[in-house]
């Protein structure tokens, strides 16, 4: 195999590494609504969907990916939707 190929083998790695302990963070909350959310790294982004309940919530899905990929470069981008309990949510 090629030097060139084994970089980008570990790089990819890396990546898929990283989105796996984002989502991690997220499955092991103790708040059942984080475990629904989703995670994508784009590059050096993870990228956060999906819905829940508060904008505390949406705030400690962002921390807690924050805080499991502290030691590593990347900016998390937060699309996670606000949608209330009440009459008008699924």
């Amino acid at each position: 195999m090629a030097p060139g190929m084994e970089a980008a083998m570990v790089v990819d790695l890396l990546s898929n590494m990283l989105e796996v302990r984002a989502r991690s963070a997220l499955k092991n909350s103790p708040i059942f609504e984080l475990r629904d959310v989703n995670v994508e790294q784009q590059g050096e982004t993870i990228v956060l969907t999906g819905t829940v309940s508060s904008y505390y919530y949406k705030q400690l899905a962002q921390e807690a990916v924050r805080t499991a990929l502290r030691n590593h470069d990347l900016e998390v981008i937060n699309h996670i939707e606000v949608r209330p309990y009440g009459p008008d949510r699924d």
